[in-house]
């Protein structure tokens, strides 16, 4: 927006991507990943075989891990970047949006007005936003990713119910860093958070 305030592009020119959408979901790691990164313990039955840890000392298939386990009760403080991919865990909520960042002007996926100011706009960035939890376990952690929106035209005629067909209409697709080709942030909790049948409808 603002190259085309500057006048440097022009005004009708498309963003790449046109929006970001700041996603989130709830997970439980596997016991040998809380041992080595954030000290946190879990019980007995799910200890990896592979994975020996004390107060001062934590080996994980044959590899030290001390001085990552030294700093683990103040991982919670800062956003650590996982390829998650290469890491034991497990999904305990659906998707949530934290936040959208748009880039362009015109109508988003959701059908929303996009910003027609000068600069970026940010939505829901000092809204809080609830995690409903899908599944049972220990939550010990929150994965943020960006999904990208991109415009595309429609290259199929999906009939709609006056009969007109959406062949050359804008669309979006969906560009997400959630997946194995990118790496993700992850948020420790100070101590992991319990989701049981009991209860898994009232946490959020």
């Amino acid at each position: 927006k603002s190259l085309k305030r500057r006048g440097l592009i022009k005004a009708d020119a498309l963003s790449v991507p046109s929006f970001a959408k700041v996603r989130c979901c709830a997970i439980e790691f596997h016991s040998s990943v809380i041992d080595a990164h954030c000290g946190l313990k879990t019980e007995d039955k799910d200890k990896d075989k592979d994975s020996t840890c004390s107060t001062n000392t934590c080996t994980i298939c044959s590899f030290k891990h001390d001085d990552v386990v030294s700093y683990g009760q103040n991982f919670y403080k800062h956003d650590m970047i996982f390829p998650l991919w290469q890491y034991k865990w497990k999904r305990l909520s659906g998707d949530v949006t934290l936040a959208k960042i748009n880039y362009d002007e015109g109508d988003d996926d959701d059908g929303d007005v996009m910003s027609t100011s000068s600069t970026s706009s940010i939505s829901g960035e000092d809204e809080w936003s609830n995690i409903e939890f899908t599944n049972v376990g220990q939550c010990h952690a929150i994965v943020v990713w960006i999904d990208y929106g991109v415009r595309i035209l429609q290259d199929k005629g999906s009939g709609s119910s006056e009969g007109e067909s959406d062949r050359g209409k804008i669309g979006f697709k969906s560009i997400s860093t959630g997946n194995k080709f990118n790496q993700q942030a992850v948020r420790m909790l100070p101590l992991p958070v319990t989701i049981e049948k009991d209860n898994i409808d009232s946490l959020r």
